[in-house]
């Protein structure tokens, strides 16, 4: 009988596969006892097979060659153990070097002498790579385009939304703390392993804002309106109108944030290319911006006021008004018989959170407390494209009508040359027509692909209407080129459009969920 021992830690399951698949034993071949040293078990083997173990001391390393293992399986028969140096030997030529603990590959050869079966005892530990990390920015000012958290209700509180930030001279706008290198790895076969630096933000200097010393913190150097996109900051200045837009100031238009502490009187305009605030009433008025307008009150018409931003546009109330943002209109009222056209979402959750008639079109996204009102739910919600792409589009497609049109008329004079005057062909004036087409035809290609690019950008999959409270009958949705009319006051309720069934479909809102993530789709 041979007694070979293991450590008392290891599992049952893993002894008997190691006697199966190493020594070729059976389970009646042997019996796990318990050993007198709590450390160890005992293995006593009955039928000790005539055979010798191909390999009785195996170095081996992990997948990523990170950790080192000794494993060492003796021999069943009396014969003498290998000396020490063999084991050294063989982990020379297993190429681990790197970080090797030669007391634990002693102790193993110790327990080996003993007739120890060790299994993928830790030699060597190499060291990982360590990525670096990205840089970062911190804001010390609220972000002028930050999102307003939104629950799985969709319930939003723009109340504490301004979508203007000020600073003053001296300000520290932001700090950068800059990219890490990270460190590399080793393998225990002393191998580099690469480590990946952090990304670096490449954040430019507008006017209005400068670096100090250490290169890493962005200060103001005048008093305005901060504009953050994340991959630029400037500081405009703000011009303010203390009183009214009425006949003593004229009309305004300013190259920075305009601010207007009073009313803007009807007849006249206001532009300001970074912004425009009004705190007070605005009637029959246009206000244009390539930045976001903010009319802290609200605007009635008689049917003769434009507001149009590239930016969002926020409002406490609105009648009568042609209203287009580029990306968020923000109703914190309500909008009466108001053309609404955003390029991105409309939000009116609030406690009024009324839209009722006009026109209402949005890319992804209507989230409204009331959709219509008794006597006035006669109008179109449309979502799923962008207002704006559209109309570029029909120019782009008339434009190329006309290039086509052109390289029509050249071809044809060509040829009535060429047939008329055979002497003529190879004539300049024939080279400055072919010379016409060709630069006429790349035209059309370059406005191919401009129109291609145009609408793989307005294509959304998944545009929603989310009504709080009350969408009353007669209320047109539209998604695509598909439409459904309320016939009944609904509810609390989500519509969406079904690519499955091509049609216009609706949840309740509190199961909004299982149509996220193009669920409908499933």
């Amino acid at each position: 009988m041979t007694i070979l021992r293991v450590s008392s830690q290891t599992p049952t399951e893993v002894i008997r596969s190691t006697l199966s698949d190493v020594y070729g034993l059976r389970v009646s071949d042997y019996e796990i006892t318990v050993s007198t040293d709590p450390a160890y078990t005992n293995i006593e083997i009955y039928a000790v097979p005539n055979m010798l173990i191909e390999k009785t001391v195996i170095f081996t390393t992990d997948a990523d060659q990170y950790i080192g293992y000794i494993s060492i399986f003796p021999q069943l028969t009396n014969l003498y153990p290998e000396p020490f140096d063999y084991l050294i030997n063989l982990l020379n030529e297993s190429g681990i070097c790197y970080n090797v603990d030669y007391d634990v590959i002693r102790s193993a050869y110790d327990g080996y002498v003993n007739k120890e079966i060790i299994l993928e005892r830790v030699v060597a530990r190499g060291k990982k790579a360590i990525n670096g990390k990205n840089a970062e920015i911190t804001l010390h000012f609220d972000e002028l385009n930050r999102r307003p958290a939104i629950d799985e209700l969709g319930r939003v509180d723009y109340k504490t939304v301004d979508l203007f930030a000020i600073a003053e001279k001296g300000d520290i706008l932001l700090t950068k703390k800059p990219a890490t290198e990270g460190t590399h790895g080793i393998t225990v076969r002393d191998e580099y392993i690469n480590q990946q630096k952090g990304a670096d933000v490449d954040l430019q200097i507008g006017d209005g804002v400068t670096l100090n010393e250490t290169g890493m913190t962005y200060v103001s150097t005048t008093s305005g309106y901060i504009h953050f996109d994340s991959k630029k900051i400037s500081v405009s200045e703000v011009y303010v109108v203390n009183n009214n837009v009425d006949y003593t100031t004229g009309n305004i238009s300013f190259n920075g944030l305009v601010h207007v502490r009073g009313d803007v009187i009807p007849g006249f305009k206001v532009y300001g290319e970074d912004g425009i605030i009004v705190d007070g009433i605005c009637q029959d008025v246009e206000l244009t911006s390539k930045g976001n307008i903010v009319l802290r009150t609200g605007i009635k018409s008689t049917g003769n006021s434009l507001i149009m931003a590239d930016g969002d546009i926020s409002f406490g109330y609105a009648e009568n008004v042609k209203i287009y943002s580029k990306r968020n209109i923000i109703i914190k009222k309500y909008a009466y018989n108001c053309d609404l056209y955003a390029g991105e979402r409309i939000i009116a959750n609030s406690s009024e959170g009324i839209i009722a008639g006009g026109v209402v079109r949005a890319f992804s996204e209507v989230s409204v407390k009331h959709l219509g009102s008794p006597g006035n739910s006669k109008f179109s919600v449309i979502l799923g494209s962008k207002y704006f792409i559209e109309e570029e589009v029909t120019n782009i497609r008339k434009e190329k009508l006309r290039l086509i049109d052109a390289i029509e008329k050249i071809v044809l004079a060509v040829k009535r040359a060429e047939l008329s005057q055979p002497d003529n062909v190879g004539h300049h004036k024939i080279g400055k027509l072919l010379e016409m087409k060709a630069s006429f035809s790349s035209l059309v290609d370059d406005l191919d692909m401009k129109e291609k690019g145009l609408l793989s950008d307005n294509n959304v999959r998944d545009a929603r209407l989310k009504v709080m409270n009350k969408a009353f009958d007669g209320v047109t949705i539209m998604f695509h080129n598909s439409s459904y009319t309320l016939k009944e006051e609904m509810s609390r309720v989500v519509f969406y459009f079904d690519r499955k069934y091509n049609e216009v479909a609706w949840i309740n809102i509190k199961d909004m969920a299982a149509i996220e993530g193009n669920g409908e789709d499933k």
